[in-house]
């Protein structure tokens, strides 16, 4: 208690105790001036009994308005502050116990079960205060309390951003994520041990699918699917949507940043263009590099011209082709290049096979997110013949076919949801995250994204873009063994600072506060191997154990070199599957 504050307590104290004795004194001195009176203590007994009620309504006013008073000067913004930052000195700057729990743990997730999922919404209170958080979260880390581990979660309408530099333990909790997720995956990765851990956990009768153009593995895993980026483009709208990814995946370009947003736009005209040219004319993807080279010829642009007649904006169409056509050579050049590096993974067969699906064969979005299938994409970083142009334009596609599927339910979301596992997203599937990230969570389609540092989404998304997803993103992990200073000087600056007593030369406080971090840089980077830090929304920092999946009971592994005696296969046969009638864009194709 400080001297100013025990002044006034004594002073309060003085004041009470004279009230006290002058009512004594009155009283004795009425009963004295009384002939005949009572005696003194008869007499204050008698006057007492006569102002109790009047004593206790003044004390009932009284205390009320003390009451308010105390309330109203308690909720101002200043007063909380003030009180907010008192407790987070007295914790160090990090959540307590309970905080972990209401905040981000258990209690959270039992609140936002209903919404989260509607499916447990109709469930009885008993039964929804006992369900598996797996069934509405996916662990984050666990932390070390007073009342022993918790677990802090990110929900089901949460997208999560881990950063992790190489060699952290990130595939172990990306494999974690594909264990837990209650619905269909879209996993990314630049190595096949994102498959091998976490597959056996996803074989219970749930479909199973591989893209593995550049036969990682040793050409042990084999790509079980082929999707033909061609087919739905006769509608226009499609052919854009496809057109941008195709672009968006080239190396080197930002997505919608500065001089490059300018012809990035011109590429995915004149892509969305001939997509929907190869649509109508009944071709496959492989003419498209075959028009572009030909595009001076006068024989190609007739063709092209005449294909566009049968387009639903058939005058639009032709226009946009006459214009690019008849460009000056500087303006086509810069135009035709990016085209010509969006189409160069066709050069590779292995590549250009996936997106030549054979009679029957195919892929259909809603049969997939409906049983609950995952889908693997694997392939190496290149600079040059990535296939990051295709991952980009079939991933996309899901993520427009789920936002349809999910407004079409009672919800609004989808139940249970579509996870998107993006570990090296920015290399070999560049999608629009800072878009996704705002408005997908609320349609019950979740990412859990992984990279090395802030540096690589403003590398691939822009310092803008960038800081959309670093915001949108409501639970981030950044884990130890993080080297940049930047990054370490942001989530430092991030989790806040605390105020402590200055030591001096003998160690001993000297009565004075100083301000520092609650966690500084240097004690972020030297975190132990497997620890984050961990910010969620509206929660204090906290600091816990990342959760990998080899630690799980019963974690098995696929091994992917053949052995006779094992019953398992590195991958399930390449089978056919019926279109669902209601996916319209999809045009028959699995």
């Amino acid at each position: 208690m400080s001297k100013k504050n025990l002044t006034k307590r004594i002073k309060l104290a003085a004041w009470a105790g004279g009230g006290v004795f002058v009512a004594v004194m009155w009283l004795r001195g009425r009963a004295g001036d009384e002939p005949g009176g009572s005696s003194p203590v008869e007499s204050a007994a008698t006057v007492l009994s006569d102002s109790v009620p009047w004593v206790l309504g003044l004390s009932t006013v009284a205390a009320g308005t003390v009451g308010l008073w105390w309330w109203l000067r308690r909720s101002t913004p200043a007063a909380t502050v003030r009180r907010r930052m008192k407790r987070a000195n007295r914790r160090g700057g990090l959540a307590t116990t309970w905080q972990v729990l209401t905040q981000g743990g258990r209690w959270m997730v039992i609140r936002k079960a209903p919404r989260v999922r509607p499916s447990v919404a109709d469930l009885p209170l008993r039964q929804r205060l006992t369900v598996a958080p797996t069934r509405v979260a996916t662990t984050l880390v666990t932390v070390k309390t007073r009342v022993g581990p918790l677990k802090v979660y990110s929900t089901h309408e949460d997208w999560e951003l881990n950063v992790a530099p190489p060699r952290s333990g990130k595939t172990g909790k990306a494999c974690n994520d594909i264990t837990d997720a209650p619905g269909a995956v879209v996993a990314t990765s630049t190595r096949v041990d994102i498959y091998t851990k976490s597959i056996m956990s996803r074989r219970d009768g749930r479909p199973n699918l591989v893209l593995n153009p550049d036969q990682l593995g040793g050409g042990h895993l084999r790509s079980t699917l082929a999707w033909d980026i061609v087919q739905g483009c006769k509608d226009p709208m499609v052919a854009m949507a496809r057109g941008g990814a195709l672009a968006s995946g080239v190396k080197g370009q930002k997505i919608g940043e500065g001089n490059t947003a300018f012809w990035q736009g011109q590429s995915v005209r004149i892509l969305s263009l001939l997509l929907e040219a190869a649509a109508i004319a009944g071709e496959r993807v492989t003419v498209l590099p075959e028009w572009i080279a030909g595009r001076e010829s006068r024989y190609v642009q007739d063709m092209v011209a005449e294909i566009l007649s049968d387009s639903v904006a058939a005058d639009q169409a032709r226009h946009d082709w006459r214009q690019f056509v008849g460009t000056n050579t500087a303006t086509a050049t810069s135009t035709t290049t990016t085209i010509s590096a969006a189409t160069q993974w066709l050069r590779s067969p292995e590549a250009a096979q996936l997106a030549l699906p054979e009679s029957g064969e195919g892929f259909n979005v809603r049969t997939f997110v409906r049983e609950e299938g995952t889908l693997y994409l694997l392939a190496q970083d290149r600079e040059f013949g990535t296939v990051a142009p295709f991952f980009a334009a079939l991933a996309g596609h899901i993520m427009d076919e789920a936002v349809q599927l999910a407004s079409a339910s009672p919800s609004g979301r989808l139940d249970p949801v579509l996870s998107l596992v993006g570990d090296e997203l920015a290399s070999i599937c560049p999608l629009p995250i800072d878009r996704y990230s705002a408005i997908l969570g609320g349609s019950g389609i979740i990412g859990r994204l992984y990279i090395q540092g802030r540096d690589q989404l403003y590398d691939k998304w822009g310092e803008r873009g960038g800081n959309v997803i670093w915001n949108n993103c409501t639970s981030k992990a950044f884990f130890g063994g993080c080297d940049n200073p930047d990054d370490l000087e942001w989530v430092s600056r991030l989790i806040g600072d605390i105020s402590v007593p200055r030591l001096g030369n003998d160690g001993k406080a000297t009565g004075d506060m100083i301000t520092r971090r609650a966690i500084p840089p240097e004690h972020i980077r030297m975190m132990d191997e497997g620890e984050a830090v961990v910010l969620r929304s509206r929660m204090p920092a906290t600091i816990g154990r990342v959760p990998w999946v080899w630690d799980r009971p019963g974690y098995r592994e696929l091994p992917l070199i053949p052995d006779p005696r094992l019953a398992l296969e590195a991958a399930p046969d390449r089978k056919a599957l019926p279109a669902a009638e209601d996916d319209v864009t999809s045009e028959g194709d699995w």
